[in-house]
C-alpha cells in the first residue's frame, strides 16, 4: 500500500526543488487567464460597438427617409400620420442605441468624448425637426424645399460622423488583437521553457525514483505470485473437502433456483430414490413430493405458498414429506430442509433431504405422554402429526403409521380451519374457486378474535394402546348429526368435518367428541383388541387412561 506520508519524508530533499517550478506554472497560468480574459470581454464589447454604431446608421437613413416623405406629403393624409409615427420610432431606437454605445465606450475617453458630441449634435437636429413636424405655424413659415435641403446636408453629416466613430471602435479593435497576439505568444514561450525544465528535471529524477520501484515491484510480484499459488492450492484442497463433504452423505444434497428447478444434486439421490443425479437435473422440485392421488390437495398447494413465502423473506424452512421414487413402488418419507442463499449475485435455493431412518432407541421404548399447544399454523399441523407417530414403530407397521399419520394431520387441521378460524365448508369452496384461499385462511389468523387461539395436541402411548386428544377452541360443530350417516351426503358438518373424520374412523378403533364438538379423543390398539370392558373412551375412563 501506498504511504504518502513516508514518501514525502523519504523524498523531501529532491521535491522541495519542484516547488518553484510548480509555483510558477500555476501563476503564469493564472496571470494568462485572466489577462485573456480581460481583452476578450474588451474585444466582445468592441464588436458589440461596431454592430451598434452600424445600427445607428441605418436608422438615420430611415429616419431622413421618412423625414423626406413628411415634407412631401399632405399633412392629412394616411402616408403622412404612418411616416411621423415611423420618423419617432426611428428617433427613439438611436438614441437608445447612443446610449448604449457610450456605456461600451466608457473606457476609451476619445472614443466617448466623440458619441457624446454626436449625441448632442443629433438632439439639436432631431429638436428643430421635430419642431417643424409638430408646430404648423412654423411649418407655414418655411418653405418646403428650404426643409429638404436642410435635411439632404444633414443626413450626410450625421452619417458620416457616426461612420467615423465606428472607424475609431474598429482601429481600438485592431490595436487589441495585436497586443493580445503579442502577449499570448511571449506568456506561450514563456510556459514552453518553463515546462521544458521542469519536465526534464522531473525526468531525471522519475527515471532514477522508478528504477528503484522497479526493483522493488519485482520483488513484491515475486512474493504475490507465491501467495496466489498458496491460496490456490487451498481453494483447489477446499474444493475437494467440499465435494468429499457433499458426495460422502447420505443425505440428498441440491440446489434449485426460485422457481424450484433443480440446478445440481450430489450422487446420494440415485442411492436413495434409485435415479441418476443427470435424471433430477432441469425437473422441478415440488414434482417430487408426494400428497397421495389427489392432484388437486391442498397441502400441495399450501406446501408451496409456505415454502416460497418462508424463502422471500430468507427464513430457513423444513418440513417431512413423501418423496416420489420412480423406480419403486412406495413413496420415501424424508425431513427436508430449505434455504435461500446469494451465489455470484443470484437467488437459489439450497436443499437438503434426510431419510428418514430407524431410531435405534425405538426398541427401548416403553412409554410416552406429550402435550403440545400449537398456533393456527397447518405447517406445524403437520409436523406434529409427524412427531405423535414417531415412536410408534415399535409396535405398528409402516403403512398403518402412515395412515395414523395422515388422519392426525386431517383432525389437526379441521380444528384449526374450522373450529379455531370457524371457515365454513362454502367459505372454502368458494375461496378455492377464487384461487385465494390461503390468503383468505392467513387473513383469519391475524382476525383479532383469532390471533391468540391456540390448538391443543395431546398424545399417549404403551405397549397396549395409541390415544391422541385435540381441543381447539372454536364454537364446535353437531357431530352427532355427522354420525347419521344416511344424510352424511347433505349434511354440512360431513362436508366440513368429513374427510379428517373419514380417515380416522378407518383407521382409529375409537372414537369420541365431546359434547360442544370441538375436542376429539381416538384410540388405536395394538393387539386389536376392541371389546365394551376394553373400551377406554367411557366417561369414567379417559382420564385414567392418560393418567396411567
Amino acid at each position: 500500500m501506498f504511504n504518502i506520508k513516508r514518501f514525502l519524508v523519504k523524498y523531501f530533499n529532491v521535491m522541495y526543488l519542484f516547488i518553484p517550478f510548480i509555483i510558477l506554472i500555476v501563476l503564469t497560468g493564472i496571470i494568462s487567464t485572466f489577462t485573456i480574459y480581460n481583452h476578450n470581454s474588451q474585444i466582445s464589447g468592441i464588436i458589440e460597438a461596431v454592430e451598434i454604431g452600424k445600427n445607428i446608421q441605418i436608422e438615420l437613413q430611415k429616419q431622413f427617409y421618412n423625414l423626406k416623405t413628411i415634407v412631401e406629403e399632405d399633412e392629412f393624409s394616411d402616408i403622412y400620420k404612418h411616416k411621423v409615427h415611423d420618423y419617432s420610432y426611428n428617433v427613439q431606437i438611436i438614441q437608445n442605441e447612443l446610449f448604449n454605445l457610450g456605456l461600451l465606450c466608457k473606457e476609451n475617453k476619445e472614443i466617448y468624448d466623440q458619441i457624446q458630441e454626436f449625441a448632442k449634435y443629433y438632439k439639436e437636429l432631431n429638436d428643430g425637426i421635430l419642431s417643424y413636424i409638430v408646430n404648423i405655424n412654423a411649418q407655414k413659415q418655411f418653405n418646403d424645399t428650404n426643409i429638404i435641403s436642410i435635411q439632404m446636408g444633414e443626413e450626410q453629416k450625421a452619417i458620416q460622423l457616426i461612420e467615423d466613430i465606428v472607424k475609431k471602435i474598429d482601429e481600438s479593435s485592431d490595436e487589441k488583437l495585436k497586443y493580445l497576439n503579442k502577449y499570448s505568444f511571449v506568456m506561450s514561450t514563456v510556459s514552453f521553457i518553463v515546462l521544458t525544465i521542469f519536465s526534464l528535471i522531473v525526468s531525471l529524477y522519475l527515471s532514477q525514483l522508478l528504477n528503484k520501484f522497479k526493483d522493488k515491484l519485482e520483488q513484491r510480484v515475486i512474493k504475490r505470485t507465491e501467495q496466489l499459488q498458496k491460496a490456490k492450492d487451498q481453494i483447489m484442497l477446499s474444493e475437494q473437502r467440499y465435494k468429499f463433504l457433499v458426495e460422502s452423505t447420505n443425505d440428498i444434497v441440491f440446489t434449485m433456483d426460485m422457481d424450484g428447478i433443480v440446478l445440481t444434486i450430489n450422487n446420494a439421490v440415485k442411492k436413495e430414490l434409485k435415479i441418476k443425479p443427470s435424471e433430477a437435473i432441469g425437473k422441478n422440485f415440488y414434482d417430487f413430493l408426494y400428497f397421495g392421488n389427489d392432484t388437486n390437495n391442498l397441502k400441495n398447494i399450501f406446501l408451496r405458498k409456505n415454502i416460497k413465502n418462508f424463502l422471500n423473506e430468507k427464513k430457513q424452512i423444513k418440513f417431512y414429506s413423501l418423496i416420489k421414487t420412480p423406480r419403486l413402488i412406495e413413496p420415501i418419507e424424508m425431513f427436508v430442509s430449505l434455504e435461500a442463499v446469494e451465489i455470484n449475485g443470484n437467488k437459489e435455493i439450497v436443499g437438503k433431504a434426510s431419510n428418514m431412518l430407524e431410531n435405534d432407541l425405538i426398541g427401548s421404548f416403553i412409554y410416552e405422554h406429550v402435550k403440545y399447544e400449537i398456533n393456527n399454523s397447518l405447517l406445524l399441523a403437520d409436523e406434529i402429526a409427524h412427531r405423535v407417530v414417531v415412536n410408534l414403530k415399535k409396535f405398528l407397521p409402516n403403512n398403518i403409521i402412515s395412515q395414523l399419520r395422515l388422519a392426525t394431520s386431517e383432525l389437526l387441521i379441521n380444528a384449526i380451519e374450522h373450529g379455531n378460524l370457524g371457515i365454513t365448508y362454502k367459505d372454502k369452496l368458494t375461496r378455492m374457486e377464487m384461487d385465494d384461499y390461503f390468503d383468505y385462511v392467513s387473513q383469519k389468523i391475524n382476525e383479532i378474535n383469532n390471533k391468540n387461539k391456540k390448538v391443543k395436541v395431546e398424545f399417549l402411548i404403551n405397549d397396549e394402546k395409541f390415544m391422541l386428544k385435540i381441543t381447539d377452541q372454536g364454537k364446535g360443530f353437531d357431530h352427532k348429526n355427522y354420525t347419521n350417516k344416511s344424510d352424511a351426503s347433505s349434511n354440512e358438518s360431513f362436508l366440513q368435518h368429513g374427510r379428517g373424520i373419514s380417515l380416522a374412523k378407518s383407521i382409529f378403533d375409537e372414537i369420541k367428541y365431546n359434547e360442544k364438538g370441538n375436542q376429539v379423543l381416538c384410540i388405536k390398539y395394538f393387539n386389536g383388541i376392541h371389546t365394551e370392558e376394553n373400551n377406554c373412551l367411557k366417561e369414567n375412563s379417559v382420564g385414567e387412561s392418560f393418567a396411567r
